[in-house]
């Protein structure tokens, strides 16, 4: 159930960013295989379905929607 999850926020994630910023979409599948390389180099494959690993993907999609999301998408916009 958790896989699921984590599946979908992602797939949300990755459609928002490919609509809203394509280059860090790159940016954010590179730190995706950054995480896989870092479980297959360690043997430890299930690392990558941890709940510590959901929390982490969470925290780093959203520091990239709001450090690269167009200002003006902002709802707080003045004016």
């Amino acid at each position: 159930m958790d896989v699921m999850i984590v599946i979908a926020l992602n797939i949300i994630g990755l459609i928002a960013l490919a609509i809203w910023a394509p280059i860090w979409l790159l940016a954010y599948l590179f730190i995706g295989l950054g995480y896989m390389l870092f479980g297959w180099i360690h043997g430890h494959i299930d690392w990558l379905i941890r709940r510590d690993y959901t929390l982490l993907n969470f925290f780093i999609s959203a520091l990239c929607l709001l450090l690269f999301w167009p200002s003006d998408m902002f709802i707080w916009k003045e004016g």
